[in-house]
């Protein structure tokens, strides 16, 4: 069943993270990097990443608009 969860596959969201020095530039935080998405194949890795991706939907402000799936 879960294999079957998709979000992971479509949803990817890069955040920017201040830094607490004025003079450093912003870090970007991808949340589905390659590493994760090699991981995919494994049940368990494909459900923390789901469970990343609706984290982040839901915490993020403004709240981010989800692209449209493609199946």
């Amino acid at each position: 069943m879960v294999m079957s969860l998709t979000v992971p596959d479509w949803y990817n969201v890069t955040f920017s993270i201040p830094k607490l020095d004025n003079n450093e530039k912003e870090e970007e935080l991808i949340l589905i990097d390659e590493e994760t998405k090699a991981t995919l194949d494994k049940p368990k890795q494909r459900y923390f990443a789901t469970c990343r991706c609706f984290l982040a939907f839901f915490t993020v402000e403004p709240p981010i608009v989800p692209p449209t799936p493609r199946f």
